[in-house]
C-alpha cells in the first residue's frame, strides 16, 4: 500500500487498518467463491456419479441379459479359432453335446465331427476362413455326443476379425435330429407312396377344378395316353359321351362317391372302370383322388354269364320241349296203339269170322279178303307209326334193348346195318336221361345213313367209373373242321346232340377225318338228370 504524502501517522495507520481490512474481505470473499465452486463442482461430481452407477447397473443387466441369452439360447454358441479350436461355447451346446464346458474349450471342433463328415467340414471351415466378405454361411453336419451318440445339426457360420487371432469363426448350431428324421420319414413315406401309386393294380387321378394335375403308371397304362399329354387334360375328355351327364354331376357335387362307368381310351375305344372318388385339401387348395379299376373283363365277364344263363335257359326250355314232345308221343302211340290199334285189330277179327261164314265162290268173300289186307295194312301201319312215336322199348325196357330195336329199324328202313356192342354193366337211367340219349344216337345214326356213305356203322355202349360213354361209329367220307361246323349250327344236327349232352352235364367228342369215318364219344355222369326235369 502506497502511504500518501503529508498525511499523519493517524491516517496512515488508518488506512493500513483499512487496506488491511480490504486485502481480508477480498480473501474471505475469495474463500467463500471458492468453496462455492467447490460444492456446485461436488455436487455435480456426486450426480456424475450417481449416473455412473445407474450406467453401470444398466450395464450389468444388460450383461446378465446377454450371458442369459448366450447361455441359454435354443441353439448352441460356438466361437472357433482359425486353427478350428474351440474359444468359448455356451451352455446349451455343452447340453447338446453332453461333455463339460471345460471339456468344450481349447478342443478341436473337428473331434466333433463324425468322421463320415470330416472332409466337408474342413473345406466348409477352409472356405469360410478364406471369404474376405465375412458372408453368413450354413451347413448340415453329424455330431458326435460323448455319450457316443450323434445328433444331426445345421451349423450357422460367419468369420468375425480378430486383433489377436487373425480371425474367428462364430457359429449356432441347431439340433435338427427331429427335423431330418421327419424329412427321412417323409420321403420313406412318399417313397411308398410312389410306389404304390406305380404298383397298384388301380389307376389314380389327381384333379383339381376338373383338370388333371398327377396320374400314377397304371393310369397310362389303362387308357393308353402318355403322361404329359394327360397332365391339365379335362378329366370330362376321358368320360365316355354316355355316360358324361351322370359321372360329371358326381364330381361336381365335390363328396366321395363310388361309380361305374366307361372310359375313352388314346385309340377312341371303351374300357369299364369302377371308380372310387374321395376330395381332399392341400394348403387351401381343393383336389380330388379317384382310384380307377378297371373292369372291363369283369363286365364282360358278367355279359357272357348272362349269354351263357340265356343259353342254358334256352337249352333247358328246348330239353323240356322234347321231354314235352315225348310225352306227347307216347301218349299219342298208346292212343293209336289201344284205340285205332284195337279197332283195326277187333275189325279184321270179325271179318276173319265173317269170310269163313261165307261160301269161297261168292263175290263178297273175295271182297271181305281184300278188307282184310287192307286192315292188315293198316294195323302195320299204325304199329309201324307207333314206333316211331315212341319206341316200346325205350319206356318198357330201358335205353339198351331202345338202341337195339334202332338198330334192327335202321337195317329194315335205310340198309344200314348196325352192331351194338354192350359191356352188359347195369346203366341206372331216368326214364328222362334214357330218352335223350336215345334221341341223341338216333339224330347220329340217321346222320350215317345218309351222309357217311357206308352200309355199316357200331354203337358201344359202357360204364366206367360211374359214367356212361356210348360210341358210334362209322368207316364213311368223314368231314374236316367240325368244331367250325357246329359253331356254325350247321352240323347235321350235332349242336342238338350237344345241347342234350350238355344238359346232362355231360360232353361230346368227335374224331373225325376225310375219308377216314368219324367217331362220336358221348359221355355223362350216371346222376345227371335234374329231378325237375324228369318225366
Amino acid at each position: 500500500m502506497t502511504m500518501r504524502p503529508g498525511s499523519s501517522k493517524e491516517d496512515q495507520s488508518h488506512d493500513a487498518r483499512r487496506a488491511k481490512a480490504e486485502v481480508q474481505a477480498r480473501r474471505n470473499q475469495g474463500e467463500s467463491d471458492l468453496l462455492h465452486e467447490l460444492r456446485v463442482h461436488q455436487i455435480e461430481l456426486e450426480m456424475q456419479n450417481e449416473e455412473l452407477r445407474r450406467v453401470q447397473l444398466e450395464l450389468e443387466e444388460s450383461r446378465d441379459r446377454y450371458i442369459d441369452l448366450y447361455e441359454f439360447a435354443p441353439v448352441g454358441y460356438v466361437t472357433l479359432s482359425s486353427s478350428g479350436h474351440i474359444e468359448s461355447a455356451n451352455l446349451t451346446l455343452s447340453s447338446m453335446l453332453g461333455f463339460e464346458r471345460a471339456g468344450l474349450l481349447k478342443l478341436r471342433f473337428s473331434a466333433l465331427v463324425l468322421e463320415a463328415s470330416g472332409d466337408d467340414w474342413h473345406r466348409f471351415m477352409v472356405a469360410i476362413l478364406n471369404d474376405q466378405e465375412d458372408r453368413h454361411r450354413t451347413t448340415d453336419i453329424r455330431l458326435r455326443r460323448r455319450d457316443e451318440g450323434t445328433i444331426e445339426a445345421r451349423l450357422d457360420c460367419r468369420r468375425v476379425p480378430n486383433v489377436v487371432h487373425g480371425a474367428m469363426v462364430r457359429v449356432a448350431i441347431t439340433d435338427i435330429t427331429q427335423v431330418k428324421q421327419a424329412e427321412i420319414a417323409l420321403q420313406a413315406s412318399e417313397k411308398r407312396y410312389s410306389l404304390l401309386a406305380a404298383s397298384t393294380f388301380e389307376g389314380i387321378v389327381i384333379s383339381a377344378k376338373g383338370r388333371i394335375v398327377d396320374v400314377n403308371e397304371r393310369l397310362v397304362e389303362m387308357i393308353g395316353f402318355p403322361r404329359a399329354e394327360l397332365i391339365g387334360r379335362p378329366v370330362a375328355e376321358l368320360i365316355s359321351d354316355e355316360d358324361y351327364d351322370r359321372v360329371m354331376d358326381n364330381i361336381h357335387r365335390g363328396d366321395e362317391s363310388h361309380i361305374e362307368h366307361g372310359m375313352v381310351r388314346k385309340d377312341s375305344s371303351r374300357i369299364e372302370v369302377e371308380a372310387h372318388g374321395q376330395p381332399f385339401s392341400d394348403n387351401g387348395r381343393a383336389f380330388r383322388l379317384t382310384a380307377l379299376r378297371d373292369i372291363t373283363a369283369r363286365r364282360e365277364d358278367e355279359a357272357a354269364a348272362r349269354i351263357a344263363l340265356h343259353m342254358e335257359h334256352l337249352r333247358n326250355l328246348a330239353i323240356e320241349a322234347t321231354l314235352s314232345e315225348e310225352r306227347e308221343r307216347h301218349s299219342i302211340a298208346k292212343d293209336l296203339h289201344d284205340g285205332l290199334g284195337q279197332t283195326l285189330h277187333l275189325a279184321r277179327f270179325k271179318l276173319d269170322r265173317l269170310v269163313k261164314a261165307l261160301p269161297q265162290e261168292l263175290p263178297a268173300a273175295t271182297l271181305v279178303h281184300e278188307l282184310i289186307g287192307l286192315l292188315s295194312e293198316a294195323s302195320g301201319e299204325v304199329r309201324s307209326l307207333t314206333s316211331k312215336l315212341s319206341p316200346p322199348a325205350l319206356k318198357d325196357l330201358g335205353l339198351v334193348p331202345a338202341i337195339s330195336w334202332l338198330a334192327d329199324e335202321m337195317g329194315r328202313r335205310h340198309e344200314l346195318q348196325v352192331v351194338v356192342e354192350d359191356d352188359g354193366v347195369p346203366k341206372p337211367l331216368t326214364e328222362g336221361q334214357s330218352t335223350l340219349l336215345f334221341r341223341a344216337v338216333r339224330e347220329l345214326v340217321i346222320n350215317i345213313a345218309k351222309h357217311a356213305g357206308v352200309g355199316a356203322a357200331r354203337i358201344g355202349l359202357r360204364v366206367c367209373n360211374s359214367r356212361l360213354i356210348i360210341t358210334v361209329a362209322d368207316k364213311g367220307v368223314g368231314f374236316t373242321d367240325w368244331r367250325a361246323t357246329l359253331e356254325a349250327r350247321r352240323g347235321f344236327g350235332l349242336s342238338s346232340v350237344r345241347e342234350r349232352i350238355t344238359f346232362l352235364k355231360g360232353a361230346m367228342d368227335i374224331q373225325t377225318r376225310t375219308g377216314e369215318g368219324t367217331t362220336v364219344v358221348l359221355e355223362m355222369p350216371l346222376d345227371s338228370m335234374p329231378t325237375e326235369m324228369q318225366p
